[in-house]
């Protein structure tokens, strides 16, 4: 048997087995190549090695961080969502309401509506609306009672008139003009909202003078 490599004829001693002999003189080149002039077997081997036990752990542990500072951010940028989205819905329903009465669109087939009326009580997660006709006769009548619930996870937390925290808040405008009027009066309502997960509030400041809706 002959082996034909680099053009010379390599004749095969006694006892040659191919596979073994070619696997060890593959591993003698393979070994020629990687050695450096000057360095040992054992540099070899340590140069082949992956990486150590505690160079895992620190790799672990920074991803570890990474992730915990990243579902952090991404939880209180939910929260900021949720609270903005409530202050908004709510703002907004209060807006319509105004611009009902300024525009005097109608509630039934002939009749607008004489005034808006919403109710807020501290501790709920939700606020009523409902609106005043004249009947056939000519009196005063009342709509059915409309619940309008606030975003996922808020709820009014105080109401503030004049500064002063109380138990309910009737917030009326007045057609033609869709005068505000808080409790009666003019003075100013502050319905502070509560994240109940991020425990984190915003409040709605209604002016009845100015009749200015702004949220801080």
């Amino acid at each position: 048997m002959v082996f034909q490599t680099d053009r010379r004829q390599i004749t095969p001693r006694a006892g040659f087995t191919p596979f073994r002999d070619c696997w060890r003189w593959n591993l003698k080149v393979l070994k020629s190549v990687i050695v450096a002039p000057g360095k040992t077997k054992v540099a070899v081997r340590k140069s082949l090695t992956g990486f150590t036990f505690i160079e895992l752990l620190v790799v672990v542990f920074i991803t570890a961080m990474l992730a915990t500072v990243v579902t952090a951010n991404f939880r209180q940028l939910r929260i900021s969502q949720e609270i903005q989205a409530g202050v908004r819905d709510l703002v907004s329903n209060i807006r319509d309401a105004q611009n009902n009465v300024l525009t005097g669109k109608r509630v039934n087939a002939t009749q607008s509506a004489r005034a808006y009326v919403l109710n807020f009580t501290p501790g709920v997660n939700s606020y009523s609306l409902r609106y005043n006709v004249f009947d056939g006769d000519g009196n005063n009548a009342t709509s059915a009672v409309q619940t309008i619930m606030l975003k996922q996870n808020m709820q009014i937390q105080q109401l503030l008139v004049a500064g002063n925290p109380e138990s309910s808040a009737e917030v009326r405008l007045e057609s033609p003009f869709a005068k505000f009027s808080v409790n009666g009066g003019t003075s100013q309502l502050q319905i502070n909202l509560l994240h109940t997960v991020g425990n984190r509030t915003r409040s709605v400041i209604i002016n009845p003078i100015s009749g200015r809706i702004e949220d801080q």
